[in-house]
């Protein structure tokens, strides 16, 4: 793959409203639900908390003038687990779904959300690879990059799923990253050098409540893009293996 610029990234999870206030250990008890600024406040209160996380962390990866034109793909391994254990409870109380609640649950629903705010008509794909899915979405959108250049912005989400597939390990996490090829404007963060397979040491080492939760490697992807130094980042959950990013200074040779 060629190396990606990254221009941007964002970060949103409980008692953390960025990317920035989690480095510095910044917890504040009152970050409970992401503000979502992107989304107009009609469509905020219909949508998931998956697709606000989402909303949150792009809209701090991206700038508002490029939101409505750049290429997107959303990784979840889980997808809108929320409103879908909504809908069974209500299939098991009265036999029947909500339309309104039904239309929110596809795995595209916080691209879609996002994508009408945003007037944005550009390609945009959702992602989901179980544990390797911060890998899988990093080389969809690296491949979109080689093909077409410009910009390309990624953003990884899940959510809690709720009682009775609540497990322990999986608080809400979303993390965003902007990539852009040599010509992108703006300076960057660091270079996406390469993403590779590894074995046991592709698994990422995660704080404890976000020890089970797909999306939570992009952390670490997050931290060693705000470091701005040379890294070799793990992005699986899994021991078996997965994808391994490398991380070069911003300034080093494309």
């Amino acid at each position: 793959m060629k190396p990606a610029r990254v221009l941007g990234t964002g970060l949103w999870t409980p008692g953390f409203a960025n990317a920035a206030d989690w480095i510095a250990g910044r917890r504040d008890a009152a970050v409970v639900d992401p503000p979502a600024a992107v989304l107009p406040p009609r469509l905020a209160r219909r949508t998931s908390l998956l697709a606000r996380m989402a909303a949150e962390a792009a809209g701090q990866a991206c700038p508002a003038a490029l939101l409505h034109s750049v290429p997107t793909v959303y990784g979840s391994a889980y997808g809108e687990s929320e409103t879908l254990v909504a809908l069974l409870g209500m299939l098991q109380r009265d036999g029947e779904l909500s339309p309104t609640r039904f239309h929110g649950s596809v795995h595209n629903a916080a691209g879609g959300c996002i994508s009408i705010a945003a007037d944005n008509r550009s390609f945009s794909t959702a992602v989901a690879a179980g544990p390797d899915t911060v890998g899988a979405a990093l080389l969809e959108a690296t491949a979109l990059l080689h093909e077409r250049g410009g910009c390309v912005l990624v953003v990884l989400c899940d959510e809690a799923p709720g009682a009775p597939f609540d497990r322990a390990g999986l608080s809400p996490f979303a993390a965003s990253f902007l990539l852009g090829d040599s010509a992108a404007d703006g300076p960057a963060l660091a270079l996406l050098s390469g993403l590779r397979r590894g074995g046991p040491e592709a698994r990422a080492e995660l704080p404890p409540h976000l020890s089970t939760n797909p999306a939570a490697p992009a952390l670490r992807l997050a931290e060693a893009a705000l470091a701005g130094k040379a890294a070799t980042v793990p992005l699986c959950l899994d021991d078996g293996g997965g994808w391994i990013a490398d991380l070069a200074p911003a300034g080093a040779a494309a």
